[in-house]
């Protein structure tokens, strides 16, 4: 943490929708990370919102998940559930590991689907639908610069996009098949 560091990282913060903090090392309450965060303003309170919603959807795949294991079920809804509590948590602390771990979490979705129910549409709808909202909303939060403040790589946007295309291509080979 040099001063030219410092005023580089708050030069390079966006200013987009609110109150932008600079990341100090070492000051307690901060945040362990490089770049910067958003605090507050109208893309602090829609991370708020995004990841109060995910945490619902965590308890409701953790409530649900465990009934299906229960019964002799697939534990994939309650592995979703633990992994949907952490993207909450990452969405709600604006981590730079927000959009890696949802798209890991759709990649292990789309296989799960795949291999349980093959090309069928129907089943995949319900499974991929509300995932891919969700990506898309956290693909459309990270243009605006709400997960660490810097414009991603070029192969983090490119591994993002063959996630999106994955997800629209899974359903019209479902309908080719059918």
């Amino acid at each position: 943490g040099t001063k030219a560091e410092a005023r580089f990282a708050a030069s390079a913060c966006p200013k987009f929708g609110g109150a932008i903090r600079p990341h100090a090392p070492g000051k307690r309450g901060q945040r362990a990370r490089k770049g910067c965060a958003v605090t507050r303003g109208k893309l602090g309170m829609t991370l708020r919102v995004l990841a109060a919603l995910v945490g619902l959807w965590a308890a409701a795949f953790l409530y649900g998940g465990t009934l299906l294991l229960s019964a002799g079920g697939s534990p994939y809804y309650l592995c979703a559930g633990l992994w949907l509590g952490g993207l909450a948590a990452a969405i709600w602390r604006a981590s730079r590991w927000t959009l890696g771990g949802a798209g890991l979490l759709l990649l292990v979705t789309s296989v799960w689907t795949l291999f349980e129910n093959g090309l069928d549409i129907w089943a995949m709808l319900p499974r991929l639908g509300l995932f891919a909202l969700l990506a898309a909303a956290l693909l459309v939060l990270a243009l605006k610069g709400a997960f660490g403040g810097r414009p991603a790589t070029a192969a983090a946007w490119g591994g993002a996009a063959a996630l999106i295309l994955l997800m629209l291509a899974m359903p019209v080979a479902g309908l080719i098949a059918a």
